[in-house]
């Protein structure tokens, strides 16, 4: 019933082969949506969810996070094992404190966390995360974009020599050094 739909806090649809998602206008309070292992390419409609705080959308067809802005409550996105090349477009997300996208398409200067309270994440099985100076570019990117609070990567603190370190760099000559962008 209408009712029902507007006291819905947690829904999970995981592993039921859903190739879209709906209207969720009548569902205001959602506050948890797993909709992972299904056959989604977007996640349209996701960012109406206003009181949303934690989205698995983990293991479906995903290209682009760009549905997931402007949530003001969505502290946790799980997007890992899709095809995500970028995070263009995925923005304004005031409270997110963890962003999984292991297992992805990202590159080094795509990786950069959306909001300035992340503190964790997780990058590995993307192209780019099997370079060396990889965890330090990371760093590099986040502090770039105004992120002060990253604690870990990929499930490893980061350490007070690795911050020293991005401190020490002047960031945009060194990435470009790093990567050959010069």
């Amino acid at each position: 019933s209408a009712i029902a739909r507007q006291r819905l806090e947690y829904l999970y649809l995981r592993g039921n082969k859903l190739t879209g998602l709906w209207d969720f206008t009548q569902t205001p309070n959602l506050k948890l949506l797993d909709v992972s292992e299904n056959e989604l390419t977007d996640l349209g409609g996701v960012s109406d969810l206003e009181q949303l705080t934690h989205l698995y959308a983990n293991t479906n067809l995903i290209e682009s996070p760009a549905d997931v802005s402007d949530m003001p409550c969505l502290r946790v996105a799980s997007l890992s094992s899709n095809s995500i090349s970028s995070l263009e477009g995925m923005a304004r997300l005031p409270q997110l404190e963890a962003l999984f996208l292991s297992s992805n398409s990202l590159d080094p200067l795509s990786a950069s966390p959306p909001a300035p309270t992340s503190h964790t994440l997780r990058l590995s099985d993307n192209p780019f995360s099997s370079h060396s100076f990889y965890r330090l570019a990371t760093l590099l990117s986040s502090l770039a974009c105004g992120i002060r609070g990253l604690a870990t990567v990929d499930g490893v603190p980061l350490t007070d020599e690795e911050r020293d370190l991005a401190g020490s760099w002047a960031w945009p000559q060194r990435l470009s050094s790093m990567y050959g962008w010069m």
